[in-house]
């Protein structure tokens, strides 16, 4: 019975994996935040065990876009927002070793607020108007990132709404992103690997899901719905508002 409860269990990730993968092919970001959302509120795994797998695929997801991508990407201030933020993912991953298991309630209620943080930015469209800000303000989102980047692999959002308030066309923005987002998730992984290695059902599941991204991210560019950016935008904001509740009732 408990072998079948966890194939039960495995089987549901992938079908998050699925969703985050197909939903952030709309909407270009969020993949880390649904997925983590979707674990942690089916209680399908340890935080640190989500954290760990969310954080592999993503590599694998924008590393593949960067083949493409990566002469469009604005280094200047990527390299503003990595430099601070690659050292804040050690504090994140800190308290998350201290404080994981003793405090999994008030995690829970950290990962829902960044998910409501996360619906309101993917509601505001990017600004085309405005000048482009000064490299400590990308400094400041990237600490902000790392921090929550280390506790839940989920510091995408603040990174996002740095970059989509920026006078920068939507390719430029997308793919400054995926930069940050893949060497971020290398440097996590990389310290992960160093402090307590990562387990080899972990790299197994991992593994089986990246198919799983790549298969549903391409259907989600090729067959994507007939609709509006901007209903499509409050559709995801609706999903990650019903999954915080979830995680704050749960």
């Amino acid at each position: 019975m408990a072998l079948t409860s966890e194939y039960y269990d495995y089987g549901m990730v992938l079908l998050a994996i699925a969703a985050a993968s197909y939903i952030q092919a709309l909407v270009g970001f969020s993949f880390a935040v649904i997925l983590m959302g979707a674990i942690a509120t089916l209680n399908l795994m340890p935080v640190a065990d989500a954290a760990v797998i969310t954080t592999l695929l993503a590599m694998g997801n924008t590393g593949t876009a960067l083949i493409r991508g990566h002469s469009n990407v604005r280094w200047r201030e990527t390299g503003a927002v990595l430099l601070v933020s690659l050292p804040a993912i050690v504090l994140g991953l800190y308290l998350l070793d201290q404080f994981g298991e003793t405090h999994l309630g008030r995690i829970r209620m950290a990962l829902a607020v960044v998910m409501f943080l996360s619906g309101a930015m993917i509601l505001k469209p990017p600004r085309q108007d405005a000048v482009i800000s000064r490299l400590p303000s990308f400094a400041l989102s990237g600490l902000i990132s790392g921090v929550v980047g280390g506790l839940f692999a989920t510091g995408g959002p603040f990174i996002v709404y740095q970059f989509y308030r920026q006078p920068l066309s939507l390719q430029i923005i997308r793919d400054s992103l995926f930069a940050v987002f893949f060497l971020g998730s290398l440097a996590r992984t990389i310290l992960v690997v160093l402090d307590t290695g990562i387990e080899t059902r972990l790299l197994i599941l991992s593994a089986i899901g990246f198919p799983v991204v790549v298969v549903f991210t391409r259907f989600g560019l090729r067959f994507a719905p007939n609709l509006p950016e901007t209903t499509l935008r409050r559709a995801v904001f609706g999903l990650m508002v019903l999954t915080a509740l979830a995680l704050m009732l749960g």
